[in-house]
């Protein structure tokens, strides 16, 4: 079975799983005043060196919806997805996130991604392949939609499209780690920790954020190494987007760090 990818569910599942990981493609990134950056990444992907950038600002979440409407509108940009504290534009082949946080003691963290979805390869129906991750399998007739190495994170990640829903691609891998040497470190049910606006406001795209997981593999014979799924539920057709995270070199440290400085009262 061919599991059909059409744009919306892609820019949903970037959307989602950025909320989830913290990374992203970032090529273009105006700033709002007053604003600080407080990290970024670096990334390797087919079309290049990219980054996102997370910053702070004084500006309310409206102001700074208010700017990147006219900012982005002023380049050209449509609004494609638009919520309470994300907002995703297009235009032709460039994507522009962001995505807000509350505001906590006068403060608003923001995290800006740009670059480019090659929608023409998808509707011409070109295939993509993903960069391959040493010992780490796919699921079987899983299409690649990107693939990317972060530098800084010194982690390897590949998004593909499954055509079975969460629970089939969660025991498929619980078994085949198993297999590979990997240990079940942690698995969490996402479906309660996400906005329910994305599930009520985008039901051409997603079925329900119910079943959305994100599982932990270590290596008990190399603490460094780690991996991690992230599984969402699309519509139609009850499949599944699916990203693996493989980290080479994985510091608790510096991921707590990285994740932190975005979290409402950090």
């Amino acid at each position: 079975m061919v599991f059909k990818i059409n744009s919306k569910i892609i820019f949903m599942f970037l959307c989602l799983s950025f909320l989830i990981n913290d990374y992203a493609l970032a090529e273009y990134m105006p700033m709002p005043p007053n604003t600080h950056i407080l990290n970024q990444e670096e990334l390797e992907t087919a079309q290049g060196d990219k980054k996102v950038i997370f910053a702070e600002t004084s500006m309310a979440q409206e102001s700074i919806k208010e700017f990147y409407r006219k900012e982005l509108q002023s380049k050209g940009y449509s609004v494609v997805i638009q919520l309470e504290g994300m907002a995703l534009y297009s235009k032709g082949d460039d994507m522009f996130l962001i995505t807000i946080s509350p505001e906590n003691k006068g403060k608003t963290s923001l995290v800006l991604t740009s670059g480019k979805l090659d929608l023409k390869n998808q509707q011409q129906k070109k295939e993509t392949k993903c960069t391959e991750i040493p010992g780490i399998a796919v699921y079987p007739g899983a299409e690649c939609i990107d693939s990317m190495y972060a530098k800084m994170r010194k982690a390897h990640i590949a998004r593909y499209a499954v055509s079975v829903g969460t629970e089939d691609v969660a025991n498929f891998y619980k078994i085949q780690m198993q297999k590979s040497g990997w240990a079940l470190d942690n698995e969490m049910d996402l479906g309660d920790n996400l906005p329910p606006k994305i599930a009520l406001e985008n039901k051409s795209s997603l079925k329900s954020l119910r079943g959305a997981k994100n599982i932990v593999f270590i290596n008990p014979s190399n603490k460094k190494l780690r991996c991690t799924l992230n599984l969402i539920p699309v519509f139609p057709g009850g499949g599944t987007m699916l990203s693996i995270t493989y980290f080479e070199d994985y510091d608790e440290n510096f991921e707590q760090k990285f994740r932190g400085q975005f979290k409402p009262g950090a």
